[in-house]
Formats: C-alpha cells, sequence, structure tokens
C-alpha cells in the first residue's frame, strides 16, 4: 500500500513537471512574439513623426562612372514635409583578377557605402 501511494505521488510530480515545462514554453513563446510586435511598433512609429527617412541608390551610368542617388524624406509631427533627391557621380572602381578553381575571371570591383549617425 505504501509503494502505490508512493508510486502515484511520483507519476503526480511527473505530470506537473511537464504541464509545469508545457506552461513555461507556452509563456516564452507569447513574450517573444509580444516582444517582436513591440520593436515593430517602435520602428514604424519613428518613421511616421519626427524623422529623416534616408535611401542611397546607385546605377551604372556608362563603363567610367556611377551614379549615386540619395533621397531624403523629411516627416515632422506624421506630415511628410518635404522630400529631396541628390545625385553625385564617382569613377567606376575597375575590375580585378580572381581564380575559379583553374580559371581567372575579370570580375568587377564593387563599393561599399559606411553610414555614420550622430
Amino acid at each position: 500500500m505504501a509503494i502505490r501511494s508512493i508510486e502515484d505521488k511520483l507519476r503526480r510530480q511527473k505530470r506537473n513537471l511537464i504541464i509545469l515545462l508545457v506552461l513555461i514554453g507556452i509563456t516564452t513563446i507569447v513574450f517573444i512574439y509580444l516582444y517582436a510586435n513591440k520593436s515593430k511598433t517602435k520602428l514604424s512609429d519613428l518613421q511616421t513623426r519626427n524623422s529623416v527617412v534616408i535611401t542611397y541608390s546607385t546605377l551604372k551610368n556608362d563603363d567610367t562612372s556611377y551614379l549615386i542617388q540619395t533621397h531624403k524624406t523629411i516627416f515632422y509631427n506624421g506630415l511628410k514635409i518635404k522630400e529631396v533627391t541628390d545625385s553625385d557621380t564617382v569613377p567606376n572602381p575597375g575590375n580585378h583578377m580572381e581564380q575559379s578553381g583553374s580559371i581567372w575571371l575579370d570580375v568587377p570591383n564593387e563599393y561599399e557605402f559606411f553610414i555614420t549617425i550622430k
């Protein structure tokens, strides 16, 4: 009789532990979901309130130069105030030789853009 009661207690403890682990897992998933949605909301609020949204694009002008366009959209109190587009040309960075197995390829160089936010 004592062995049966001990076995019943162990089964209940095992069941309670499994239920607890499932609840912890569900709670963790809910918190991750809520946090992900919260951070997306903050970003969209930032873009529509007082901010400047800047996008960069590059176009190949000809064989010797690239056209870089900077598009700025200015928001103030949730309203789009102004849009400004600036263009500039930069020289073609040239090509370099790259080995692919036993074949050498003439590969164009690429520019890297670094943006500093103050």
